[in-house]
């Protein structure tokens, strides 16, 4: 997955971690991080915001500059409401 993203692959990358999450299997927690910023830095927020919750469904609990990374991306996007939404979940969570 690393190399994918490094490849700016993002949708093949994306690919392999629903591939790997189907079949039960969780990617490295470096690959897991790497690939939620490497979607946000390329763009890509729809499908790091995805990946996010369906890591965070089989227990992954990323990192804080992942979340960093997606509430500034969305920011960046205009996106104001989307980031607040995501920083309840945050606190919820907590």
């Amino acid at each position: 997955m690393n190399c994918l993203c490094s490849c700016g692959e993002m949708d093949k990358a994306v690919g392999l971690l629903g591939l790997m999450l189907g079949r039960g299997f969780l990617p490295h927690y470096a690959a897991s991080n790497n690939l939620l910023i490497g979607l946000c830095d390329a763009g890509h927020v729809a499908d790091a915001t995805v990946a996010l919750y369906g890591l965070a469904d089989v227990g992954f609990i990323p990192e804080a500059s992942c979340w960093e990374r997606l509430i500034e991306t969305l920011c960046r996007e205009r996106k104001q409401r989307r980031s607040i939404e995501l920083l309840d979940v945050l606190i919820v969570e907590e």
